[in-house]
């Protein structure tokens, strides 16, 4: 038995009389918080302390899994969704935790060179659920989405069948050995398990990525950025329709002008607001159109699809104006909606199709 199987209050008390080096490191291996290189807690946001260990010191952070087995684990419920976390941000991925996508809820989700990798983290305490359907569940919501799966299920041994039936659906399925392994692993190699994990999910890493975006980021945005300091002309013509009758009763109170007259004045400021704005609408929509298709065109050289993140991050635009314009853009048949905000060009369609 090692000093890691015993209960916090004994690795205490071993720790401060007989305890080696070497045995401390290996407990300190299996914290999802401690970070080697600079023995660093990320959840002390300060150095590794045995004293203030919030793994120590949080008995809810410690789980007997059975009378037989009384082995300490380190995850339970939300805990695991951040040593899931912590192991994504240790191979260089960028996390983020309880993302709601389409009003379903995604215990982690990580965009990767414009792809989204979902993962579901169960902790089963008595197999109350099974794994077949957990399976199809995540399989539906894969094909709406189009997100790449993983289902990191720990409390329960996985049947044969239930791992064909994942494999046969493109989701991969990690129990809790698998899991550690990987943890360990990317201590040591980080590139190593970062690439390992995006092959087992199927994600080939596009060589040149960051640079492209940057490029095109750097390319583009100058170019659009006209389009976000314009006149809000339909904004103008809305205040005007509400307070234009102030400046117009005092108009009319200081002048000779009657008040039917200044009442025409002003009808006649709120159609021209709104001819404006027709004709700024239509020129906006038109230059945002053709950017988006320069964009998308651009793009399509690395990758066929397109997610909406990455033309607002290339853009620089609002996320509301591109998704509302690409689907102006799907209608008059430029681009294809597939799944999950991910845009594809029209066959034939070009960057100067507009």
């Amino acid at each position: 038995m090692g000093l890691e199987d015993l209960h916090p209050m004994w690795q205490y008390k071993i720790f401060k009389e007989v305890a080696k080096e070497p045995e401390w490191r290996k407990l300190r291996r299996k914290c999802p918080y401690y970070e080697s290189t600079y023995e660093w807690c990320s959840e002390l946001n300060d150095f590794c302390s045995f004293h203030r260990c919030p793994l120590r010191t949080r008995a809810l952070h410690m789980e007997a899994r059975s009378p037989e087995n009384p082995k300490v684990t380190l995850r339970k419920g939300s805990l695991l969704e951040r040593d899931v976390a912590r192991l994504f941000r240790l191979v260089g991925l960028n996390p983020q935790l309880n993302v709601k996508l389409n009003n379903y809820e995604i215990d982690v989700l990580v965009v990767y060179q414009g792809r989204r990798i979902a993962v579901e983290c169960k902790q089963y305490e008595k197999a109350s659920l099974t794994v077949r359907n957990l399976i199809h569940e995540w399989h539906s919501k894969s094909e709406e989405l189009g997100l790449k799966v993983i289902l990191i299920l720990v409390g329960i041994k996985v049947k044969p069948e239930d791992l064909e039936l994942a494999e046969r659906y493109g989701i991969v399925i990690w129990d809790e050995e698998k899991f550690d392994k990987l943890f360990n692993e990317a201590i040591e190699s980080r590139e190593a398990v970062r690439d390992k994990i995006l092959l087992d999910v199927g994600i080939e890493p596009i060589e040149g990525y960051d640079k492209t975006i940057k490029e095109l980021a750097e390319k583009y945005r100058p170019l659009l950025h006209p389009l976000k300091v314009e006149p809000v002309w339909g904004g103008i013509a809305g205040m005007w329709l509400l307070l234009g009758w102030l400046p117009a009763l005092f108009i009319a109170a200081a002048t000779p002008l009657t008040l039917d007259q200044m009442i025409s004045v002003w009808f006649a400021v709120l159609v021209t607001l709104i001819v404006i704005h027709k004709f700024s609408a239509s020129r906006r929509r038109k230059k945002m159109s053709q950017g988006l298709l320069h964009i998308m065109f651009d793009l399509s050289k690395i990758r066929k699809t397109v997610l909406t993140e990455e033309l607002t991050y290339v853009s620089g635009l609002p996320s509301d104006e591109i998704e509302e314009t690409l689907r102006w853009l799907e209608k008059t048949g430029k681009v294809r909606s597939l799944h999950g905000g991910l845009w594809e060009l029209v066959q034939g369609t070009t960057s100067m199709s507009v």
